[in-house]
């Protein structure tokens, strides 16, 4: 959308970011229990990666449109505009939850999961921000990096 905008003059007529639902990390349940200490080092760079985009949003969009093969000024309106890094702390929480929690009943409805599977219930069960309020929190409270 950023590059329609800014290179076919395309408008977005609506954002709200309270509906956006968020990037997440996912791991298979058996793989996180097995390996813990795996899952807790990519969280932290992560985080780390997060923080580093925050305090450096003009070279990460520079990185960005390198990488992504994308014009600078569409990578600085993804970086300022769509990513909101800060506003998502990278610990799943209420707003995740609500957020996933309102795609429920068209994810049924339109039939985009198999019949008979309940969604709510996967919701309710999957979502587990356990490991990142570890690595997170423990960052946030020592100022490391």
């Amino acid at each position: 959308m950023a590059s329609a905008e800014l290179k076919d003059g395309a408008k977005l007529l609506y954002r709200n970011i309270d509906f956006n639902t968020f990037g997440t990390l996912n791991a298979r349940e058996e793989f996180v229990q097995k390996y813990p200490d795996y899952v807790k080092r990519v969280i932290g760079q992560y985080e780390r990666a997060r923080q580093w985009i925050l305090e450096n949003r003009e070279e990460a969009a520079k990185l960005l449109a390198e990488a992504g093969k994308i014009e600078l000024d569409v990578a600085q309106r993804q970086i300022e505009e769509r990513t909101v890094l800060d506003k998502d702390v990278g610990i799943p929480g209420e707003a995740l939850h609500k957020a996933l929690e309102a795609v429920v009943p068209i994810l049924t409805s339109e039939k985009l999961v198999a019949s008979g599977a309940d969604p709510a219930k996967a919701l309710a069960e999957l979502v587990e921000p356990s490991l990142a309020q570890a690595v997170i929190g423990a960052t946030a409270s020592t100022g490391s990096k």
